[in-house]
């Protein structure tokens, strides 16, 4: 297997298509193009062609067609979400950057982290004191 290399922005040096997608050949272009060529079986545009058969279709019950017609038509409607302001609760904002940090355990014993210092003072964690220092 060849080694992959990339530069310095992470993008790949030897690329499969090094020339990119050709300019002004993207596939929605060819298609804008194609949809409204006229077609000779029908005499139509193939994008009125398409607007016919979908109007068939939801003239004939078919609620896909219909809700497509309505979305295209009349937008879509606007969603409404619900919620019980009881529940709401004001957003808190934490200190991101404590000077040092008090745990608790079940039994009350605090152990405390001093974040500027790098030290862990720990009372009744252990039988005796412990300072560690990194």
């Amino acid at each position: 297997m060849a080694e992959i290399r990339r530069n310095e922005k992470g993008q790949f040096i030897d690329s499969g298509n090094p020339g990119g997608r050709p300019k002004g050949q993207s596939i929605t272009k060819q298609l804008r193009r194609y949809m409204w060529e006229i077609d000779a079986e029908t005499g139509t545009s193939r994008m009125e062609h398409m607007c016919i058969i979908l109007w068939q279709k939801a003239m004939a019950g078919d609620l896909k067609a219909i809700g497509l017609i309505m979305d295209r038509l009349e937008g879509r409607p606007k969603q409404r979400i619900e919620t019980d302001e009881s529940l709401m609760q004001p957003i808190r904002v934490f200190d991101t950057d404590p000077v040092s940090l008090i745990l608790k355990d079940k039994d009350g014993n605090e152990m405390i982290v001093d974040k500027d210092e790098m030290v862990v003072e720990v009372d009744s964690f252990l039988k005796e004191d412990y300072k560690k220092t990194s």
